[in-house]
């Protein structure tokens, strides 16, 4: 399942009633969410407007 969301001041995003700690640096933008029911991972990826085609991993959380 992919979510997006916007993260806060602080870099954190809120996903599932939760509150999860992403990237320091990565304030105040779009983040895409990947939930992986298999491996029970949620992924964290910035999202970028210059350019969309790179999505770098911001962080990876059981």
């Amino acid at each position: 399942m992919i979510y997006l969301r916007r993260s806060d001041d602080r870099g954190n995003v809120p996903l599932l009633a939760q509150t999860f700690p992403v990237a320091e640096h990565w304030v105040h933008r779009l983040v895409r969410c990947e939930v992986d029911f298999t491996h029970q991972r949620i992924r964290f990826y910035a999202m970028r407007r210059r350019d969309p085609h790179h999505q770098p991993l911001l962080r990876e959380r059981p």
